[in-house]
Formats: C-alpha cells, sequence, structure tokens
C-alpha cells in the first residue's frame, strides 16, 4: 500500500467529505445499533454518515493525521490507527458489519486474501463483508507500468484492478455466502470520470 501518497493526499484535503455513494446506497441494509468496523476509513466521510444513522462504528486507516484530526470532531466514533491488513482488532472484537471501499484495490491479491480471513473471522454469525473496489473493465484499467497481474502503478500510486468472478470465487472459498454481487458505471461519478466499480456484499 502507498502510506506515504495517501497521508499527503489527506493532508491536503483532497477527498470529498460527504458520505459515498456507497454508504448512502448500502445504508438501508445496515440496522441501527448493530457494529461495523470500517477498512481503510481516510477522511471519515462512510464512518461519520454510519455513525450518525444509529450505527455502532470502529474505523481504522494508517493517516495518522487524518484519524487524529477526526477524533477532536467526532467522540461518538472510535477512530484508530492501524493497518487494515494485519489488525489485532479482528482476534478482539466482533463486528456485525465490515465494510470496505476502495481499500481492496490499494492492496496485493495475497493481501487481499489476509484481509477476506480475518474479516470473516470476526463477524458474527450472519454478519455481512460490503465491498466497493476498481473493476478490471474500468477504463484506466492498463495504463501506467505495469507491476503485477491486474496491478499497475498509474498517476503516482499503486492500483491493483479486481475480476469479479475471482472476488467472488475467493470469498466463497473463504466461506462467504455472495449476496449482491454488481459491476457497472454510475456508482462513483467524480468530475469528468465514471469508472466501472464492483459491488459484493457477502454474508457469514
Amino acid at each position: 500500500m502507498d502510506k506515504n501518497y495517501w497521508i499527503e493526499y489527506y493532508k491536503k484535503n483532497l477527498a470529498p467529505h460527504e458520505p459515498s455513494q456507497f454508504a448512502l446506497d448500502m445504508r438501508e441494509r445496515l440496522e441501527k445499533g448493530k457494529s461495523l468496523f470500517e477498512l481503510g476509513c481516510g477522511n471519515g466521510r462512510d464512518s461519520i454518515f454510519f455513525g450518525k444513522n444509529g450505527l455502532n462504528v470502529t474505523a481504522i486507516d494508517q493517516a495518522q493525521n487524518a484519524i487524529e484530526e477526526l477524533n477532536q470532531k467526532y467522540e461518538y466514533i472510535e477512530f484508530l490507527v492501524d493497518d487494515f491488513v494485519e489488525s489485532l482488532l479482528y482476534k478482539q472484537r466482533e463486528f456485525d458489519y465490515v465494510y470496505s471501499r476502495f481499500t481492496l484495490h490499494a492492496i496485493t491479491k495475497s493481501e487481499q486474501n489476509k484481509v477476506f480471513n480475518n474479516a470473516y473471522h470476526c463477524l458474527k454469525n450472519d454478519g455481512q463483508l460490503l465491498i466497493e473496489v476498481r473493476s478490471t473493465k474500468d477504463l484506466i484499467y492498463g495504463l501506467g507500468q505495469k507491476v503485477g497481474e491486474h496491478e499497475y502503478i498509474y498517476e503516482n500510486h499503486y492500483r491493483r484492478f479486481v475480476d469479479k468472478a475471482e472476488l467472488e470465487e475467493e470469498l466463497t472459498t473463504t466461506g462467504f455466502k455472495i449476496i449482491m454481487s454488481e459491476e457497472d458505471k454510475g456508482f462513483a461519478p467524480i468530475r469528468d470520470q465514471d469508472p466501472i466499480l464492483l459491488r459484493i456484499v457477502a454474508q457469514k
């Protein structure tokens, strides 16, 4: 993961602050009073939204500057500096939901599989893993320097694009049941871009 890239990104305050479309669309699936663990929360835009809508939120990110700022503003959410691949919270807590938006394409495939195993371990029975990630059908797929299978350095940072069938197979192999799987444009348009994204909800 390009940790330094993201630290600088959040220092510049470039990320939107309103909740993502994914968070808005997933809200109806989430039951008030239940616990949600966000992996790689960035500036907290979705965690704040979920907290305001009655969920008990724990959110982690390696960008210490972003987490410190969030902790000064939002006492009702647990924001922690942590690595979402290796976090000890997977073994220490249980959650109803694990939420991963735009995080899996920032890590390698082997790290992704570790996240799936960890998420499965920390979810309660019938708990759900909610994923939004860049697809191999994205228009910028193949741009930049290729560094591995579906992996590129483009615009000064690493991206790994995710194949829908492969992701579904890896989740089911881990033990999850796929209850929603969509791949399309219109999920996260920003300025002149409308990337093809993959959304999956998987249940333990």
